[in-house]
């Protein structure tokens, strides 16, 4: 999968700029048919906690006033915690404001 981003995608993220510790990320669909051609029905498909990330907000102040930089960056794939964030919908297309800390990992992926 590709670092591609939808239309919608790009209008989305020129409007919500994530603040302190955020992350706007687009949820990223699993293939729902099985290599038998089988195909499971949306109901049946458990929720992904894949998603490609989109903008990512300053991150948290520290004391001496600069910035923790959270260890993402647009167009990374990254994991998040199960049931994390706040869901967006835009246009039949899912959309999380993930914290930094619900982010549990990077993918790291061969181009």
């Amino acid at each position: 999968m590709g670092k591609t981003k939808t239309k919608k995608a790009e209008n989305l993220q020129a409007q919500i700029v994530p603040v302190g510790d955020r992350v706007l990320a687009q949820v990223v669909k699993e293939d729902s048919t099985l290599p038998s051609g089988i195909v499971i029905p949306d109901s049946a498909i458990q929720q992904t906690q894949k998603a490609r990330v989109l903008a990512v907000g300053p991150g948290t102040r520290k004391d001496d006033g600069e910035y923790n930089e959270l260890p993402v960056s647009p167009g990374d794939l990254v994991l998040h915690a199960r049931y994390s964030g706040q869901e967006i919908k835009l246009e039949g297309e899912e959309f999380l404001i993930l914290s930094g800390a619900d982010i549990i990992a990077r993918i790291v992926e061969d181009d």
